[in-house]
């Protein structure tokens, strides 16, 4: 098992959600890359951890996550944060307004470089979008219920949150890896 963890980042939230989630320290790297725009969440994840690793030569990870709505044929998937910088969950909840079908899955993905090859882990959970965006959590949280409760992520609190995330899902199948890594 690894001692310490460099996962390439420019979100806090998701560095302390990981350490929490595999309890081994992570460290939070800053880099600029350019992030290719894809609906396929796997591809997305493979080239930033590419792009990383020729910039640090370190073994490390990156994630990549979505909200993915039925009603909208999966969009807006992995450009979900481009709607949230344009219109924050707001946005989300104007997209659907008058749709009954409120199906959602939150989807994550982490690739993992060795220094030779690139390994990815998926988690997905079913769930909906919410009518009203809830306080606290952070992204789209405030508004994703996941399937069989009726608390939002940002509702639950992160331990609760990450007892059944899509980022705790691909991280579980990351820590059977790294057990045989």
């Amino acid at each position: 098992m690894l001692n310490k963890l460099f996962f390439v980042t420019g979100n806090p939230n998701k560095a302390k959600e990981v350490a929490m989630i595999l309890g081994i320290p992570v460290e939070s790297v800053s880099l600029e890359i350019d992030e290719v725009q894809s609906l396929d969440l796997v591809e997305i994840a493979q080239k930033k951890a590419k792009l990383a690793f020729e910039q640090t030569g370190k073994p490390l990870i990156v994630e990549d996550a979505g909200l993915f709505l039925d009603q909208w044929k999966g969009f807006p998937g992995p450009l979900v944060k481009h709607v949230l910088a344009a219109g924050g969950n707001q946005l989300l909840l104007q997209m659907m307004e008058g749709v009954e079908n409120r199906a959602a899955s939150a989807q994550a993905v982490f690739a993992f470089h060795d220094g030779q090859k690139i390994h990815t882990f998926l988690g997905k959970v079913a769930g909906r979008l919410a009518k009203e965006e809830k306080p606290g959590g952070w992204g789209w949280d405030p508004v994703f219920i996941p399937e069989g409760g009726e608390l939002t992520y940002a509702e639950m609190g992160p331990e609760a949150k990450n007892q059944v995330s899509h980022r705790r899902q691909a991280l579980e199948e990351f820590k059977k890896f790294l057990k045989v890594f």
